[in-house]
């Protein structure tokens, strides 16, 4: 049995950490003006969390999105077609936790979490363009369907920024693959090479200014999961206090305290 431990997300503190089962017909009264799910003005997923153990047996890492339960952004046709209990959770790295039933009975075990993808129909209502028709092009509704990226919707106001095609038309590879040093600088620029915590520019001194995960995991490289950081707030964020132990750090004191560069802070 392959057990899939995901990220421990710092999703869910920043999100309120939104975590309760409801039946199906009540899920309705959580559906937001925008079309997703908000309990306690915290953006949450919904899904059914109890996987068969014959289904979890048959689980490996290449088919686990493809196998596992989908995850509703909305109240869709799906939930109203498919009653019973549905798990909610503020979490938005793409892993979610199960419980896994055997001879119709839970088995106690640590948190198993395994990727999921999202319900199609709830792609379909909140973004009725997006996939191709229905019965049409399976494999490509599929393909961008398991590369949505959920932090993206919670954080850039539904916004599917995940999705990339090449010149060719062609889906991109999940974003988190794509090249880092690419990503760093695109993102740096778009901020005019500033610090988003305390303002200083960083453009003649671009090695000062890095790109903070939000979550702590380097597999999401989306600007919902990025900070824009100078190397001091970077080392003030939660477990990097290690920062302040290296060579370019203390560099970048004696270069704000000669004064060449100005912070707001």
């Amino acid at each position: 049995m392959i057990k899939f431990k995901g990220f421990r997300s710092a999703w869910l503190s920043l999100l309120s950490n939104v975590d309760d089962d409801y039946d199906s017909e009540i899920l309705h009264k959580f559906k937001s003006t925008s079309g997703g799910f908000i309990v306690n003005a915290t953006p949450v997923f919904a899904y059914q969390n109890i996987l068969e153990q014959s289904d979890y047996d048959k689980i490996t890492h290449n088919n686990a999105v493809e196998k596992t339960n989908k995850v509703h952004l909305t109240y869709c046709k799906k939930i109203k077609d498919a009653p019973g209990k549905y798990h909610v959770t503020s979490r938005a790295d793409g892993f979610f936790s199960i419980n896994i039933r055997n001879s119709k009975k839970v088995i106690e075990v640590e948190e198993i979490l395994l990727p999921m993808g999202v319900c199609q129909y709830c792609i379909r209502e909140l973004f009725p363009n997006f996939l191709p028709p229905l019965g049409k092009d399976i494999k490509k509704c599929n393909e961008l369907a398991n590369n949505f990226s959920f932090a993206d919707f919670v954080h850039e106001s539904l916004a599917l920024s995940n999705i990339a095609f090449d010149e060719g038309g062609v889906l991109n590879k999940f974003i988190g693959e794509r090249d880092w040093s690419q990503f760093s600088r695109d993102l740096r620029a778009k901020h005019n090479w500033n610090c988003e915590d305390c303002g200083v520019n960083l453009f003649k001194y671009k090695q000062y200014l890095h790109v903070h995960h939000l979550n702590h995991s380097h597999y999401w490289n989306t600007p919902a999961n990025c900070k824009v950081l100078c190397i001091s707030c970077h080392a003030e964020q939660e477990n990097h206090s290690h920062m302040k132990n290296q060579k370019q750090y203390k560099l970048y004191k004696e270069l704000l305290n000669s004064k060449n560069i100005m912070s707001d802070s």
